[in-house]
């Protein structure tokens, strides 16, 4: 067998086959159990018989290697149910498996079919076969602890996350939190001007409209829909972006697009894409505001944010860029973890959002970052637009 098979549909096909080409009565599976240091039986009705790995039997079995007779072998060291059970079904041959002297299991053949008996050479053939079946399984042994290993760290990573992220959140509620209750215990004071309490409730609802988004997104990162798939026509998709984007504070920051004549509409979940395109774009003009605040000799109308939609043979891509402040290179690695932000109003989550969109799209994401330019580029294969 060269192929890897669940446990049980494992042992399912090996005896199917012993059954039919030794003409079997019935072959019943020893399994060893680490936990119980026992070889127990596997799927018999209302009955569990087992041997223990210390007895003669076993013994005898890992030093022969080969098929035993069941009358070859020391009864005494069988418990009643065992012995009543093998009696019972009137067990002829144990047959071991060994991989690497180690006994994985064992095979036992009850009586032949029509009164027949084993010839020798059968007993040979099963031997050899018994040699065949031990290195099938533990390869399927070796394949089921790689699996578990990996369950577990992914469980573990997991986890890891979970915490991670019930940390940003903790985080990220404390300070607006921490703000509004200062803002209130100073208003319970009786010698605050109107012109203070009037500043302090705004305060209060800044950090509460900031607590609002901050849930928002990241209830927009735990509940990414399944995709949808349906025609969008991209230049109606775009006049949103640019009018989305703009900003009564800085109207002055030029907001375009450009769409290959050949290919304006594609197909794909139209609130996913648009929210992915809309996150980006949020970012490419927090950058552009940056850099007008961070250089003199950058004026706030010479910012720029450009949505591009082209494709190639396989692939079609979209990209927004920007001539904002650009992406620190210490930071670029971290910049999809949740709540990883350098921004002083920022959440942290809006590129976290954008990555597990084009994941749910079945596409891909990377970006370019230098002072005065960042591109961010979606890639969406064709294949899966249907």
């Amino acid at each position: 067998m060269q192929v890897y098979y669940e446990r049980d549909d494992f042992f399912e096909i090996v005896t199917r086959f012993i059954v039919h080409n030794f003409k079997t009565s019935a072959v019943y599976v020893f399994n060893y159990y680490h936990k119980s240091g026992r070889f127990t039986i596997m799927s018999a009705e209302n009955t569990s018989p087992s041997i223990p790995e210390n007895s003669s039997i076993i013994k005898q079995l890992k030093r022969k290697k080969s098929a035993i007779e069941f009358y070859e072998l020391n009864h005494s060291e069988l418990n009643g149910e065992c012995r009543h059970f093998l009696e019972n079904v009137h067990a002829r041959f144990f047959l071991p498996l060994i991989s690497e002297d180690n006994l994985l299991a064992i095979l036992v053949l009850c009586r032949k079919k029509y009164g027949l008996e084993y010839s020798e050479m059968e007993m040979e053939i099963l031997s050899i076969l018994g040699s065949e079946i031990a290195v099938s399984l533990r390869r399927n042994q070796i394949i089921e602890e790689m699996r578990e290993k990996d369950r577990r760290r992914f469980q573990i990573e997991k986890l890891a996350a979970i915490g991670q992220l019930t940390a940003g959140v903790a985080h990220e509620i404390r300070n607006p939190l921490n703000t509004i209750s200062t803002s209130a215990e100073t208003l319970l004071q009786k010698d605050i001007s109107e012109v203070d309490q009037s500043e302090l409730k705004q305060f209060i609802i800044e950090e509460a409209n900031r607590l609002n988004r901050i849930l928002s997104d990241f209830l927009n990162l735990t509940r990414i829909k399944p995709a949808a798939n349906l025609e969008i026509d991209m230049e109606n998709m775009f006049e949103r972006f640019c009018m989305d984007l703009q900003d009564s504070d800085m109207p002055e920051i030029t907001i375009s697009y450009e769409i290959d004549a050949s290919q304006n509409r594609l197909t794909s979940d139209p609130d996913l894409l648009f929210q992915a395109l809309l996150n980006l774009g949020l970012n490419a003009r927090a950058a552009v505001k940056e850099r007008c605040r961070s250089e003199k000799e950058f004026a706030c109308g010479q910012g720029a944010i450009k949505c591009v939609m082209s494709s190639d043979k396989n692939r079609f891509v979209l990209s927004v860029t920007d001539n904002g402040a650009g992406i620190p290179p210490e930071t670029r690695e971290s910049i999809y973890n949740p709540f990883f932000t350098t921004r002083e109003n920022g959440t942290g989550l809006g590129l976290s959002i954008v990555h597990q969109i084009i994941e749910a799209l079945s596409g891909s994401i990377e970006f370019t970052s230098q002072p005065g330019y960042t591109c961010f580029t979606i890639y969406l294969p064709k294949q899966a637009m249907k």
